[in-house]
């Protein structure tokens, strides 16, 4: 089994064997290695830059990987960002696709349902996607709360996050 972690500095995804830990600089086993997260969209547009909050375990069938965050156009458009990383021989390559209708996606499960955040009719509420490709459910603030934001989703469907009153 492989175990991830993200990197945001230099948008790249490390691999590595279990347990995860740090390199050591004098490391000559090579156990890690890494992928640039493409910030051109499988639809032909170019971001300006991105972040990748949170990464799924691999799928065995495909031995392909899921990473969710958000991209910036020139114009600091948000929008929330899915990456498939996948093998291609001995290389790891990364397609991008947005997400419909929200401006970041901070977690994903094994599963792949997705969570984030976005404005639904002018209101900033948590996201739910049950497919990277569907419209998102909103998932609206306590009652007597302004805004929501979901973070985190995990094998059970169990969303996590924040409402506030503001």
């Amino acid at each position: 089994a492989i175990a991830v972690a993200i990197g945001l500095v230099g948008w790249s995804v490390a691999l590595a064997g279990k347990p995860v830990k740090p390199p050591a600089d004098e490391d000559p086993t090579g156990v890690f290695s890494s992928v640039d997260l493409t910030l051109i969209a499988s639809s032909g547009a170019d971001y300006a830059r991105g972040v990748a909050w949170d990464i799924n375990d691999v799928d065995p069938e495909t031995n392909q990987r899921s990473v969710v965050g958000a991209v910036w156009t020139d114009e600091s458009s948000l929008h929330a960002a899915y990456w498939e990383v996948s093998p291609n021989g001995d290389l790891l390559q990364s397609t991008l696709s947005l997400l419909p209708g929200g401006q970041v996606a901070t977690g994903i499960n094994r599963d792949g349902d997705v969570v984030g955040c976005g404005i639904v009719n002018g209101q900033a509420v948590g996201l739910y996607w049950d497919s990277p490709f569907q419209t998102p459910l909103a998932l609206r603030p306590l009652a007597g709360h302004t805004s929501s934001e979901a973070y985190a989703i995990n094998q059970d469907g169990v969303i996590c996050g924040v409402s506030r009153s503001h």
